[in-house]
This record gives structure tokens, C-alpha cells and sequence, in this order.
């Protein structure tokens, strides 16, 4: 065979085996939803949705997050594997005010949601989108 027919082989085998490399790997699921609060909405943090290993089977796919909007609502656009997932709250972060070291220092802000988490620990995420309502309650 000569050197350029070694190379039309090659280039050939590469384009019928670079399609087979992306079956299964398509873009995801997209989810996305609601994060309330005794009814109310949350008004920040993030969620983050962690795959869990099935019997036999390790996770597929790594953890992905997502911030809460004002609204309370959050979006992951088609990256997410389906699959069961665990869910997990993270409440927003706030600044400590600066002391000087001069009287009384000053009070600790409140972290708003802070010691609370999903009342469901796990979803099943679905080929397609995905609509979830993630209820906070105080932490277990």
C-alpha cells in the first residue's frame, strides 16, 4: 500500500469513527425550576445537583450548579446526564462588615436559608427538560 493510500484509509477509518464517539454523549438534560421557602421564594444561594452511583454502576457525569434568582427560580441548560441525582442547597454569601478593633465590634450579618436544605434529597432526571420545585425546610 502506498504512503497516500495509508493516508485515505486512515483519514477514512477517523471520519466513520468520529460520529460513534458522540452517540450517547448528546447535549443533556436541561433542568430547571422553583427553590421556595416556608411557600415563600428564595432569594439566593444555588443548588447543585450531584449524580448518584446506581447499584453496580459508578455516577456518570460530574455535579453541576446553578444560582437562585431573586425570583427564586434557577436554570441548568442541557448539562446535566439523566439519572438520580442528589440535591443540595448552598446559601447566599454575605460580607462580614470590617472592625477596626475599636468598641464594641460590629454585629455578624445573618446569613439568610442558612442551616436549611431540600426536604427531597434525590430526583430522577429525565432525557429532555426537567421541571423541579425544591422545597427548603431546616436542616435534619
Amino acid at each position: 500500500m502506498s504512503q497516500q493510500a495509508a493516508w485515505k484509509f486512515l483519514l477514512a477509518i477517523g471520519l466513520m469513527a468520529t460520529p460513534a464517539m458522540f452517540i450517547g454523549c448528546g447535549a443533556g438534560s436541561s433542568v430547571s425550576g422553583n427553590v421556595t421557602a416556608e411557600g415563600q421564594p428564595v432569594t439566593g444561594g444555588s443548588v447543585t445537583l450531584l449524580p448518584v452511583a446506581t447499584k453496580g454502576a459508578e455516577a456518570e457525569g460530574a455535579p453541576i450548579a446553578a444560582p437562585v434568582n431573586s425570583d427564586g427560580t434557577f436554570s441548568i441548560p442541557e448539562k446535566t446526564v439523566a439519572g438520580k441525582h442528589k440535591v443540595m442547597y448552598s446559601p447566599p454569601s454575605v460580607e462580614e462588615p470590617e472592625w477596626d478593633g475599636y468598641g464594641t465590634p460590629p454585629k455578624k450579618p445573618t446569613i439568610p436559608y442558612a442551616g436549611m436544605s431540600p426536604k427531597e434529597t434525590e430526583v430522577d432526571i429525565t432525557g429532555g427538560s426537567n421541571q423541579l420545585t425544591i422545597e427548603l425546610v431546616p436542616g435534619k
